[in-house]
């Protein structure tokens, strides 16, 4: 019987996250500003449920016209 590994942290969990997005040509941001109607319009969709990494990830795929999860 194998010894069983302790659960992995959040911390772990995301570092994982983070290293598989890069390795896929993701990218990660920061300090980024909102314009104020910028700012009431993320606070919009994300009253509807949208997370805002996700809003913005959907708005800049359908701008660009392109489809898919890459």
């Amino acid at each position: 019987m194998k010894p069983e590994k302790p659960p992995k942290t959040s911390t772990s969990r995301v570092e994982a996250h983070e290293k598989n997005l890069l390795a896929r040509g993701g990218r990660r941001l920061s300090g980024i500003k909102l314009q104020p109607d910028a700012a009431e319009a993320l606070a919009d969709l994300e009253a509807k449920g949208e997370s805002a990494t996700a809003a913005i990830n959907r708005l800049l795929i359908e701008e660009a016209g392109q489809s898919g999860d890459k």
